[in-house]
């Protein structure tokens, strides 16, 4: 009896620790606002670049500014025309991400009341 119980508490201790470890999912939809001109090139290293958007939807209720900063990781895999002042993108977000990114523009952060940095998963511009 004592052993099931010593497997039945490692075992809900291992699922807490690792369901703490997964970073917080959000969705977000919203027009790009500023464009960064920051250059990156990720086949040097790992770089994420902020751009600004003004939010029509985000799944983080707790976050009530019309706009945000969104680091993107690699953004010139997108291609040079992907990101567009105005269009609209749908993309999930995340509240933290793995690795370590060198953000090009952090200034742009400084410039928004987050309360953790918003970190771009599957991107899509909707128009």
């Amino acid at each position: 009896m004592k052993r099931i119980l010593a497997l039945v508490i490692i075992a809900l201790t291992t699922t807490f620790a690792n369901a703490q470890s997964q970073p917080e999912r959000y969705m977000f939809t919203g027009k790009l606002t500023n464009v960064s001109t920051v250059t990156t090139d990720c086949g040097s290293g790992s770089v994420a670049v902020a751009y600004e958007f003004t939010v029509s939807m985000l799944s983080d209720y707790s976050y009530t500014d019309q706009s945000i900063a969104i680091l993107v990781k690699c953004p010139e895999s997108y291609g040079t025309d992907f990101f567009k002042v105005g269009s609209t993108y749908k993309m999930e977000l995340f509240d933290a991400v793995s690795g370590t990114y060198t953000i090009a523009n952090p200034q742009v952060l400084n410039n928004y009341n987050l309360p953790h940095n918003y970190w771009a998963g599957d991107i899509k511009r909707l128009q």
